[in-house]
């Protein structure tokens, strides 16, 4: 059994806390209060307690005041993972309002039953909740109270007794335990500071942090053997960097020979190529400048041409505008003679739709909201009474009719007819049966006045009927539709009076038809907007011209403020060619671009940047070199091919002690099969386990002796004094009670990995006692999982393993 995990949303004082342990050692550190001991307490509970707490049970009590959070704290919980042989379960607990168990099984399926999910942990456990309270999760308070209490309680004396025997014995004058110490003497000088089954040093103390003294002949095999290996690496690293860097200092010095070639090419056109750029911008821009005075003597006259032309444009255009302003008042009466035309036969359009529409109103009855209103009223209280009548409704069957009778049932609405034998019969909560013998019987259902509910019905229904009647339909909804229909007349004369108020303005129709007289008979011209768009083409057309006469005079007074007359120009023009002549002779003479560029800027672009690698190229010559002497400098004096060779012959000078070693632990695997063969006491692997802890505890200093007749066990010291455990020191005690401790955690796991949780045990141990205090639980951690409580840093620091801080 091993502990994974514990956590808790809250249990006593731990809040949302969760603690993962390690397979061997784990410590958990904190201050007194911090909740070291609550841990514990958490994970028995998850394992042991049940989770329905009742308010008579002592246990029950004691759990609610020490563990239910204070003050107003209602429920806890305790979640536990855990490794048994066949895989990790999950057990989840909760105390409180709302308790609940749960049990996740390797496989993922899981159980909530407490009484099935206790028989299947009692089979995991394999030991009764007492042996774990008392060993595995025992305080050392509890054990030093058992130590005290052993001579004077007989039954304790007797089981404890039964568990001890004589932890010496001798074979033909030879100690078996001076002989199984020469072996483990043997062995430690061996495998001192080196973990066996990791086959590496203890707490992974390698080569980067080894052991400084106290090491065994193969964990010092392995350091010599690892030093040889890292000086071989280092030096195989070394000549792969000094390899490196000859081979980088051959690339960059061709690299750099290749840009000193290529950097002699162009530098020895580079003076042609310098005068080449100052003169072809200067050849370019004659030859612009010359091409410009061409083109202004060339517009000259075209421009004294067009000037005449627009003059004579601006006349006509100004004429045409004349025209379209004469026309345009004309085609401002016209349009308003349309415009009266157009309102008169829109408002006479709509008085004639609102005669029209008064005449449908007549055709329709006057209907009003009140009317539509009390028809719903009253058809309500019609539902309502039938519902009544339809809740006390009544039904029969008639079974047997004698010879020459006839009966008849009467409904509330006057419905009648005659019942045949046999039939059944229905009626709303009252009907009249009669015979032809003279006979009435009246049935009403409930205590209700069906009489009264009906005749109310058969008024409303009349008051509805006359109401559609007088309207001329046969329902309500029929007379909903004649009021919605008069609304949207009445709705739409509305609407076509507003229309001819706005039609008319401020005016009557007498009105605009006396304006239209008045206006006499126009002859149609054309259409006032297009005028208005032709005068404005017109003026746009006007403003351009304008525009262009502007622009072309501006051009003739630039020409002759610049060159005075056309003659003028033409010999600027003849000079700038004679310049362009001369500069073209001179740039024949000198060496062309080549091919590769495009221009002269990419030339000496091509140029700066061959130089500023050549220079580049240069440093890194020149650090390359440097660079390359000190490594060759810090080269060892020993090559890679040695180095190797001697790491070989320490790797087999390894192995051979290794192999050693293992013969060893043979010899002391058989010697045990041995002398466990010779004591034939079925508890000696206790008996034995006691010993070798006490003894070890102890310094050698005391020993089990001899159980008496009464099985009081007594400790013998070093001086053959036998000493009474009543009068032990208190380190001495903590001694015995940490021995008593793990040899029975050890006898109960057996050969499996187990559990041992250890309260600080080596609070009142001196120094000495407390190393070996130490290296025992480090041992047993070995094999067992090992969780130790303790709040001083010291101490767990010395014991290592996985550290668990609470604060």
């Amino acid at each position: 059994m091993r502990i994974i995990e514990f956590s808790t949303n809250q249990f006593a004082g731990l809040k949302n806390q969760s603690f993962k342990f390690d397979k061997d050692l784990n410590i958990v550190l904190g201050p007194n209060e911090a909740g070291k001991s609550t841990m514990v307490n958490g994970m028995v509970a998850t394992l042991f307690n049940r989770i329905k707490l009742g308010d008579i049970r002592k246990e029950d009590l004691e759990f609610k005041d020490r563990f239910l959070p204070h003050p107003n704290g209602d429920n806890a919980d305790g979640r536990l993972k855990v490794n048994f042989e066949d895989g990790d379960y999950i057990l989840e607990k909760e105390w409180g309002v709302a308790p609940s168990i749960k049990l996740i099984y390797p496989d993922a399926s899981s159980l909530r039953e407490e009484s099935s999910i206790n028989q299947d942990l009692s089979k995991l456990l394999k030991f009764g909740e007492g042996t774990y309270k008392r060993i595995i999760f025992s305080r050392q308070e509890d054990l030093k109270e058992a130590l005290n209490t052993m001579t004077s309680d007989e039954k304790t004396v007797y089981e404890i007794g039964d568990l001890l025997r004589k932890s010496v014995m001798e074979l033909d004058g030879v100690s078996l335990d001076e002989l199984e110490k020469k072996i483990d003497e043997d062995i430690e000088n061996m495998f001192k500071r080196w973990d066996i089954e990791k086959e590496y040093p203890e707490n992974n103390k390698g080569i980067n942090n080894p052991y400084k003294k106290g090491i065994g002949e193969i964990l010092s095999s392995f350091y010599e053997k690892e030093v040889l290996d890292k000086e071989k690496k280092d030096t195989l690293v070394k000549e792969k960097q000094l390899e490196g860097a000859y081979k980088s200092l051959k690339e960059v010095e061709e690299k750099l020979e290749e840009i000193r070639i290529r950097k002699r090419e162009l530098e020895i056109i580079e003076p042609d190529i310098r005068k080449r750029s100052n003169l072809e911008p200067e050849l370019y821009k004659l030859e612009k400048e010359s091409e410009t005075l061409k083109k202004a003597y060339d517009r000259w006259p075209l421009l004294d041409q067009r000037s005449q032309d627009i003059k004579k444009k601006l006349v006509q255009i100004g004429g045409e505008l004349d025209l379209l302003e004469k026309e345009k008042e004309l085609a401002s009466d016209s349009q308003l003679k349309k415009d009266l035309e157009n309102k008169i036969l829109k408002a006479n359009a709509a008085l004639e739709n609102i005669r029209s529409l008064e005449e449908d109103i007549k055709a329709i009855p006057s209907i009003s909201e009140e009317d539509i209103s009390y028809l719903e009223e009253n058809n309500l209280e019609v539902q309502r009474l039938q519902a009544t009548l339809n809740a006390g409704s009544i039904s029969g069957k008639l079974i047997n009719l004698p010879d020459g009778l006839e009966i008849f049932v009467k409904k509330p609405n006057g419905e009648s007819r005659e019942l045949r034998e046999g039939e059944e019969f229905f009626s709303e909560g009252l009907f009249t049966l009669n015979t032809n013998s003279g006979l009435e019987l009246r049935l009403a259902s409930g205590k209700q006045n069906m009489d009264e509910i009906t005749q109310n019905l058969q008024k409303y229904l009349e008051d509805i009927n006359k109401k559609l009647s007088l309207y001329e339909v046969g329902s309500i909804e029929e007379v909903k539709t004649l009021f919605n229909k008069l609304t949207k007349i009445n709705n739409n004369i509305s609407s076509l009076s507003s229309q001819v108020e706005i039609i008319l303005g401020n005016e009557t129709l007498e009105d605009l038809n006396s304006k239209l007289e008045n206006l006499g008979g126009l002859v149609d011209i054309r259409d006032i907007q297009e005028i208005k768009e032709d005068i404005k083409n017109k003026s746009e057309e006007f403003l351009g011209v304008r525009v262009e006469q502007s622009n072309v005079e501006k051009d003739l007074k630039d020409l002759i403020e610049e060159h005075t007359t056309n003659d003028n120009l033409f010999n600027k023009i003849i000079d700038f060619r004679a310049d362009i002549k001369n500069i073209e002779k001179t740039l024949s003479s000198l060496k062309e671009i080549p091919g590769e560029f495009e221009s002269i800027e990419t030339y000496f672009e091509e140029l700066d940047k061959i130089r500023s690698k050549f220079e580049n190229y240069n440093e890194d010559f020149h650090k390359e070199k440097e660079n390359y002497f000190e490594i060759e400098k810090d080269m060892p004096e020993t090559s890679y091919e040695e180095l190797e060779k001697d790491y070989e012959n320490s790797v087999a000078h390894f192995e051979r002690l290794l192999n050693k070693g293992k013969k060893l632990l043979k010899v002391k695997e058989v010697f045990q099969l041995v002398k466990g063969r010779m004591d034939g006491d079925t508890n000696k692997p206790l008996v034995d386990s006691m010993s070798k802890y006490l003894s070890i505890l102890t310094g050698g200093n005391y020993k089990v002796d001899n159980l008496d007749g009464s099985l009081n066990i007594k400790l013998i010291n070093n001086k053959e004094s036998v000493i009474p455990l009543n009068l032990l020191s208190t380190g001495t005690k903590d001694s015995v009670s940490l021995a008593v401790r793990l040899s029975l955690a050890e006898t109960l796991h057996g050969g499996k990995a187990g559990l041992l949780v250890l309260d600080d045990c080596l609070v009142d141990m001196d120094p000495e006692r407390k190393r070996l205090a130490i290296d025992m639980i480090r041992e047993f951690s070995k094999n067992h999982q090992v969780i130790f409580t303790t709040c001083n840093p010291l101490t767990a620091e010395e014991l290592g393993g996985k550290v668990i801080l609470l604060r």
